[in-house]
């Protein structure tokens, strides 16, 4: 993913110090190793560190600022070219180019605001400075990624690949030319005035109040806008201000502050760390102790509670292939009238040939097992409870598993909407509660 992570980074800016020093060397393209990422940005691990260690100010490691100011500094032209995702901090390493090629995969973003947080190093004051300030308010305010045609259109993307040409190429055409010319200081967006597409010529005034009418339209900070707030005050005061260096100062004190004191901001980047974790085969690091793993695929499963609900799950579990379903009510004509409903859908689904007839005869004959008595539930590996909302009597329902189902690890698992959950698994041991859970159904 090419992550801006401080050996990214030190060694990016030893190699563009390198070039910038060497007489032979007239012009530099940046662009990523890989076909699917430019670079997905800054190494999110590191703002779980202290500011110190973020900004660069330990130690001989560069800042992500550090690195786009020399950049944009640089006597010789840089052309990035981008393929794939250039996102956060890997657009911002591009708006600090002289010039940006990109072929069709290329995605451009500054989606920080997803995490709470707003662009860090130059997006929201070089952005509105490239192309105009509607576009980058929209763009920074919705974290939503630009693709080759719309950056094209908005001057984000200078050029692309010929038809016989790969980017590599267009890049090094694209940087050979701009080494022809003395200096590149029309290129450079420090020099550049923020525009508006009602206004080329517009004062800090106008823009501004365009800003304000943004930041009208969002969401107040106690409804999660607080990112998407401090997002449209950066981009503010590019509007109003001809330094872009002041402007990346008001940006830095923003990021931090949202880094720092943000409740918003942590539970975003807590919800996309857990999102990763979730997609790997374990979400448990190495401090905790993972349960066993069960293949409840092959576990027997006890419903309790033949109303609306519990049917419901039970057809649920008995489509899913699992080897028998205990269907448990006390109530004699409750549970005729479940296993009636139960049957039927299974015939319903021969007759809409989404199941084979000799499959659902094993169903209704061998895998469903009504019962009134909890006796039946002790080899179950997955119980679920579907009774009524009623906190004393699910106590009961649990009470009575702890002491009928024998496998300890057994997932006891509760249909409640409502209740606390908490609550409910109180009246199991303490080694049985890491088993229950609530798993609400929805038909």
């Amino acid at each position: 993913m090419n992550s801006l992570g401080g050996k990214v980074r030190t060694r990016l800016l030893n190699q563009l110090k390198e070039a910038c020093a060497n007489e032979s060397i007239k012009a530099i393209v940046i662009t990523g190793r890989g076909q699917r990422f430019f670079s997905a940005g800054a190494d999110i691990r590191e703002f779980q560190k202290s500011k110190s260690d973020i900004d660069g100010t330990e130690g001989d490691v560069p800042s992500l600022v550090d690195l786009c100011n020399f950049i944009e500094a640089s006597p010789k032209p840089i052309v990035a070219g981008v393929r794939g995702f250039a996102l956060g901090g890997g657009m911002e390493v591009s708006l600090a180019c002289d010039y940006r090629v990109s072929d069709r995969s290329a995605k451009f973003g500054l989606p920080e605001v997803n995490i709470g947080l707003i662009p860090g190093a130059g997006g929201t004051q070089r952005l509105p400075r490239l192309t105009n300030v509607e576009f980058a308010l929209d763009m920074i305010c919705s974290g939503r990624m630009v693709g080759l045609k719309e950056g094209c259109n908005v001057g984000l993307i200078d050029g692309t690949p010929k038809s016989n040409e790969n980017l590599i190429d267009c890049a090094i055409r694209w940087a050979t030319w701009a080494a022809q010319f003395p200096n590149m200081s029309h290129r450079k967006l420090f020099s550049q005035r923020v525009s508006s597409v009602k206004n080329p010529n517009a004062s800090g005034a106008f823009l501004a109040a365009i800003c304000d009418e943004a930041a009208g339209k969002l969401p107040v900070v106690k409804a999660g806008g607080e990112a998407k707030r401090a997002a449209v005050k950066a981009i503010r005061t590019a509007c109003i201000s001809k330094d872009l260096r002041a402007g990346c100062v008001v940006e830095e004190d923003i990021f931090f502050d949202l880094l720092m004191n943000s409740s918003q901001g942590r539970a975003r980047r807590h919800v996309f760390f857990s999102e990763r974790s979730s997609q790997q085969r374990s979400v448990y690091q190495q401090n905790y102790s993972a349960p066993k793993v069960v293949d409840v695929g092959r576990e027997d499963v006890g419903v309790i509670g033949a109303g609306t609900m519990g049917t419901g799950i039970a057809i649920s579990f008995l489509r899913a292939g699992y080897p028998r379903v205990y269907l448990l009510d006390v109530n004699e004509k409750g549970l005729a009238r479940g296993t009636s409903i139960v049957t039927k859908a299974i015939q319903g689904d021969v007759r809409k040939r989404r199941m084979k007839p000799d499959v659902a005869q094993e169903i209704i004959q061998q895998r469903l097992r009504p019962t009134q008595s909890y006796d039946d539930l002790s080899s179950c590996g997955i119980v679920i409870e579907a009774v009524f909302e009623n906190m004393k009597l699910k106590k009961t329902v649990f009470s009575t598993l702890d002491k009928k189902v024998i496998k300890k690890d057994a997932l006891l698992l509760s249909n409640t909407s409502t209740l606390d959950v908490d609550a409910i698994a109180e009246t199991l041991p303490p080694s049985r509660r890491q088993y229950c859970l609530g798993m609400h159904f929805f038909r």
